[in-house]
Order: structure tokens, then C-alpha cells, then sequence
């Protein structure tokens, strides 16, 4: 919780806003519309007629078994996955007034993809609820080290904090790298999530999910305005009432959860918790109470496009989500930081 690199105030009123009622209103459509493809299209060819008649009487049929049993589940997980992270993003930004930050930038999804390899190589994990446990452990640890890393780091300002993570995220690397030769047996489970996929879905991992972000969503609206009043100076937030070493833990905490259960069910998958709150603020500014509902929304709409895009190009197999997005994530944040490139110097 350093030095700023939020935009500032000259930015944001250069920058005409969208109410945010109209914002959500067509990003739920957008949404509405990207569940539609998820579900109608994908490395199987089938029609949107046939879709629709599946949707509406399930059987035995190749076309309901493929909707019911493949497409539905991994559509709810991309939904939950992507939500998770974008909101993720726009706390971990909010708390540490950082617009580098990210769940995967600052080593919060490597570690907890080292948790994971750790519960699989160690202790022999092999169901979702293990997963999640150690993902969520794990990524707890590396949100808690980086932030207390930074106070030794000041005079970095905002570039401690992806500094930081790259430092956290390449040890976490090299210890899951060290784990699996050492346990080769933990190879098979760990090489394609590590990827990034949404393929092996199953509404076992679909219940936990959401139920983890019914819990923090609400949680994360509930801290919006304390984070935004964190983000004028510590010492206001304390004057106006605010609990700021509380709100720090509660923060760390849903970041920690929703990554980890993120992690858990479907590897590390980068970029949607950097791009869409950067996007976002360019549409509807800082306030973090329309960054979190907004981000919900967005992410998981764009990871539902990424991994229906994913499915296309790969036919009759698909590319995982999480190189899809890797691809298209890299140039969008470029593009991001050449526009909002004044307000990061």
C-alpha cells in the first residue's frame, strides 16, 4: 500500500463516464449472449435449434449428453472462474493503489499453483475440495508475503509491487518445477491444468465455486467504499472510521479464496484480473463499487469468449482457455498501458 498508480484527477475528467445502470445493463447482455455461444458452439458441430431442444429435454441423445454433460458445466465454471479473477484484480488493485497489480502478476496464482502440486505430490490430493484448500492456502501466503515485502521497498513505488511478484511468482515457479521431478507420479494431473483449461469441469466444482463467490461478492461491494477512502491516505481513512488494518486482512483474504478456488478448478489462468479492471476504469473511472460490479460481469464474459474461441480454432480438439487468453492478453494490456501510459510514469 505504496505509492499510487492510479490515474489521476486531470485524467478523469477528460474521460466521459457511463452510468453505470446502462454499463451493467448491456454488459449483461453481452454476457447473455456469450452463455449462448458457449453453449451452441464448440469442437462438436451442432445447431443452435439442436441446442436449444437439449436445453429443454434432456436425453440420451449425443447432442443433450454434450450440452448437459460437457458444455453447461465447463459455461457455469468459466462464468464463476472469470468473475472470480477480475473482481480479485480490482481488490488487489484497490487495496495496494496499484494498477499493475493481478493475481498472477504478483505471484498470488503461482503460489497457489504450488500449494496445489504440493497437495497432489505430498499429500496425494485428488478431488476439487483438496484442491481448493491448498490453492486457497497458497495463494494466501504469497498475497501475504508480497505486501509485507513491500514495505521494505518504498522507494520502488509502483513498480515494488510487480517487481515483487515477479520475484515471488519465479520461486514459486521453480519449487513446482522441482516438485514434479522429484515426484514424477504428479506430472499427469499437473501438466494440462497448469495449462489453464476448462475441460475437465464437473458440477462438483461448480457448487464450491459459487458458493465462494456469493460469499465474497458481496463482501468485496461491502469493502468498495472503504477502499476507496484507503486510497486518499491510511491516515484519512482511519479519521472517517474506517478499520484499515481490518480492511487490509479482508481483502488479502477474498483474494486468496477466489484465486484459490479459481486455481483450483481451473489452473492458473492469467490476464482477466489485469485487463478488465484497467478497461473498466477507462469506462466508468476509480470508484471501486462500480469496479466490482462491472468486473463480475465482464470477467466472465470474457473468459466464457475465450474459451468458446478455444474450442473453434482447436476443432476437433480445442486450445486451453488459458492460452487463449495468454494470446490475446498480452497485446490488450500493451494496448491499455500505451493509452493510460501518462498516468503510470
Amino acid at each position: 500500500m505504496h505509492a499510487s498508480a492510479q490515474q489521476t484527477p486531470a485524467h478523469h475528467h477528460r474521460v466521459r463516464r457511463l452510468p453505470l445502470a446502462l454499463s451493467v445493463s448491456v454488459a449483461l447482455l453481452v454476457l447473455i449472449a456469450s452463455t449462448w455461444f458457449s453453449l451452441a458452439y464448440g469442437s462438436h458441430a451442432t445447431t443452435s435449434s439442436q441446442v436449444l431442444n437439449a436445453l429443454q429435454h434432456r436425453s440420451n441423445s449425443a447432442v443433450s449428453e454434450i450440452v448437459w454433460g460437457l458444455r453447461l458445466p465447463r459455461t457455469c465454471l468459466a462464468i464463476i472462474v472469470g468473475a472470480s479473477l477480475a473482481v480479485s484484480g480490482v481488490i488487489i488493485q484497490g487495496l495496494t493503489r496499484n494498477t499493475f497489480a493481478d493475481p498472477s502478476i504478483i505471484g498470488v496464482s503461482d503460489g497457489a499453483a504450488l500449494a496445489v502440486v504440493t497437495g497432489i505430490a505430498v499429500f496425494h490430493a485428488n478431488t476439487y475440495g483438496q484442491y481448493f484448500t491448498f490453492g486457497a492456502i497458497g495463494a494466501g501466503a504469497s498475497c501475504v508475503l508480497v505486501l509485507l515485502a513491500m514495505r521494505y521497498m518504498s522507494g520502488y513505488g509502483p513498480m515494488a509491487l510487480p517487481l515483487l511478484g515477479l520475484a515471488v511468482a519465479a520461486a514459486c515457479k521453480a519449487m513446482t518445477a522441482a516438485l514434479l521431478v522429484l515426484v514424477s507420479s504428479a506430472y499427469e494431473s499437473y501438466r494440462f491444468w497448469s495449462a489453464g483449461s476448462l475441460d475437465t469441469a464437473q458440477w462438483g466444482q461448480i457448487v464450491p465455486g459459487a458458493i465462494v463467490l456469493s460469499v465474497c461478492l458481496p463482501t468485496c461491494l461491502y469493502l468498495a467504499s472503504s477502499l476507496d477512502r484507503l486510497a486518499l491516505g491510511q491516515d484519512l481513512a482511519r479519521s472517517l472510521g474506517d478499520r484499515v488494518a481490518m480492511v487490509a486482512a479482508l481483502c488479502v483474504v477474498l483474494t486468496a479464496v477466489m484465486t484459490g478456488a479459481s486455481v483450483a478448478a481451473a489452473g492458473p489462468i492469467a490476464f482477466v484480473g489485469l485487463i478488465v479492471p484497467n478497461a473498466l476504469r477507462l469506462v466508468l473511472g476509480p470508484q471501486s463499487m462500480r469496479l466490482v460490479t462491472m468486473a463480475a460481469v465482464t470477467g466472465a464474459t470474457l473468459l466464457l469468449l475465450a474459451d468458446t474461441a478455444g474450442r473453434i480454432i482447436g476443432r476437433p480438439g480445442e486450445v486451453q482457455v488459458g492460452i487463449v487468453m495468454a494470446l490475446i492478453g498480452a497485446p490488450l494490456f500493451i494496448a491499455l498501458a500505451a493509452t493510460r501510459r501518462s498516468t503510470w510514469l
